[in-house]
């Protein structure tokens, strides 16, 4: 590497909010981001639709939004079906060959990158690549090439552990995953000559969805005597993202560009749950059959087991492949009622995305399989829709509960358009999305539910931007995530690719650098790379499923 090449590393930090890191950074609790907030820039970053790891850790890596990549969540959504997911595991092959660091490698560059969720199966790379979450096995690392990542140890989240363990040993791990992401990325900065180093840090968002309650004193599961033992929890889990941060830091040269990112933020769970299948149920949109006396004395049983029976994975792990699939199907169904929906009479109905981000599907006759509305039907029915979620309010008080509702089209642009749902709804702060079919359209979140998962995302991640080449207290206001792949790689002296959609953040580079060097887009795309083991096999699908499902992101 020589002198004059630009240098540059990106940070992840999954799940950090703009507010704690302002206020911890403040008080300096987090003296590495406070000295490189001193020194450059630091503000919000608008995450993806909807704000969960797959879709945004994608969009970050490829400048493109999820219907341009097509990863909306862990599994490949489908508005086109009423199960609304594709039975595979999303991989890295939607996106193998067409990351920024992809282009920088194609450059010549040498790149090191670890941890990137949805990385795995990880694909060769003019450098280092280890494969982030979801892998097959946290016990192990896999990566490129075999013969380095063989002798790292595997630092992915272990959903079996996670999922037994007490709150107390959830913690421990977490700053151990943190320090020990550190420790190996600034190994491996001293011994490799890389242009480009990416890496991420998961442990704030686990911290988040777990802790929150015990942080916060608002939260209506609030324990103030667990909150005296665990109320430091997510400060702590910060601190060690601090301390990994300043091992790097202290690895690299001084003229290093630094980017710090974070997919989504994180704030309090939701308290109301809101029913959009029972809201379009009773404005005749929706026709649905009620449940009998059994299948809602199952359903409570099953939900009860779910929450709080913690070795479920290890007797789903030894089940039977057949029962294995049949339980999956249970869960699904007793999650989303679909078998309760009366698909020939139903115009419209619940597409969930994430709780705070939720869509609605038109029953649209010739694509779906069960349609029924005409064509010259589907945008007067947008229209109605669109209009009443607008309206909708809260009836106690009359405050809106809908934040925003607009048409996919309206947000997203790409090949996987026709995968998303027909209108898109964010939900005010508080307001999540709920399965009833039958009873009130707006219900309180269960106590116990809030207590398993007291945290949620946000749409505002943050940025932190310090380097030779950019300005202090520059504003971020108006950045995406698909706004960093070609930043980074302006950054690095190189163009940005005609195919990514994100813009140059210009205004984070001191002026005289960026009237010397203006921004210069290449037309060339690079082709989908062959990961090292092209697509996952059946058992690799199963244990990822099953890590996922443990960890609360697949029903």
């Amino acid at each position: 590497m020589t002198s004059a090449r630009p240098r540059v590393v990106v940070i992840g930090l999954d799940g950090a909010s703009p507010d704690l890191v302002r206020r911890w950074s403040d008080s300096r609790d987090l003296p590495a981001l406070r000295s490189l907030i001193e020194r450059g820039s630091f503000g919000p970053l608008l995450s993806t639709i909807p704000p969960v790891s797959p879709p945004a850790w994608s969009t970050f890596m490829t400048g493109l939004n999820p219907a341009g990549h097509g990863i909306l969540g862990f599994r490949n959504l489908d508005a086109r079906r009423y199960e609304l997911h594709e039975a595979d595991i999303v991989s890295s092959q939607a996106i193998a060959g067409k990351t920024f660091w992809d282009y920088a490698d194609a450059r010549g560059l040498r790149v090191g990158v670890l941890w990137v969720p949805i990385t795995f199966p990880p694909w060769p790379v003019n450098g280092v690549l280890v494969s982030g979450y979801p892998t097959p096995d946290s016990a192990r690392a896999f990566g490129w090439p075999e013969s380095l990542v063989a002798a790292l140890p595997g630092l992915t989240e272990d959903s079996a552990f996670f999922n037994s363990a007490t709150p107390t040993e959830v913690a421990l791990e977490l700053v151990r995953l943190a320090r020990e992401r550190g420790r190996i990325a600034a190994e491996l900065i001293r011994r490799e000559a890389f242009d480009l180093f990416v890496m991420v840090i998961g442990s704030i968002d686990r911290a988040q969805h777990d802790f929150w309650r015990y942080h916060d004193s608002q939260s209506p599961v609030h324990d103030r005597i667990e909150a005296s033992r665990l109320g430091s929890t997510i400060l702590d889990i910060y601190r060690a993202a601090d301390r990994a941060i300043a091992q790097l830091l202290e690895a690299v040269s001084p003229n290093t560009t630094i980017f710090i990112v974070s997919d989504h933020g994180g704030g309090p769970a939701a308290e109301h749950a809101i029913h959009l299948n029972a809201w379009l149920r009773q404005r005749g949109l929706l026709t649905a059959r009620p449940a009998g006396v059994a299948r809602r004395a199952l359903s409570a049983t099953y939900g009860w087991l779910k929450n709080h029976f913690p070795a479920k994975e290890q007797l789903f792990r030894r089940s039977p492949a057949s029962l294995r699939r049949k339980l999956t199907l249970f869960d699904a169904d007793a999650t989303l009622n679909i078998r309760l929906v009366e698909w020939a009479q139903t115009k419209a109905y619940r597409f969930p995305l994430y709780p705070t981000c939720e869509g609605i599907a038109v029953n649209l006759a010739g694509r779906q399989p069960e349609g029924c509305v005409r064509e010259s039907e589907y945008e007067p029915l947008r229209d109605r829709l669109l209009a009443d979620l607008k309206a909708l309010c809260n009836p106690r008080g009359g405050k809106p509960i809908i934040c925003h509702a607009f048409r996919r089209e309206d947000a997203f642009s790409g090949p996987h358009l026709e995968r998303l749902p027909d209108i898109i709804v964010q939900f005010q702060p508080g307001y999540a999305g709920g399965p009833g079919l039958w009873g009130d359209w707006l219900t309180p979140v269960p106590l116990d539910q809030l207590r398993k998962v007291s945290g949620m995302h946000r749409m505002e991640g943050l940025l932190i931007a310090a380097g030779p080449t950019l300005r202090r207290e520059a504003k971020t206001e108006g950045a995406t995530l698909c706004d960093i792949a070609p930043t980074v790689l302006y950054a690095l002296g190189l163009p940005r690719p005609a195919t990514m959609e994100g813009r140059v953040l210009t205004d984070l580079f001191d002026p005289e650098y960026v009237g010397n060097h203006p921004v210069e887009t290449t037309e060339v795309s690079l082709p989908t790379a062959e990961p090292s083991h092209a697509g996952l096999s059946r058992r690799e699908q199963d244990e990822i499923a099953e890590r996922l499902r443990a960890l609360g992101y697949m029903d």
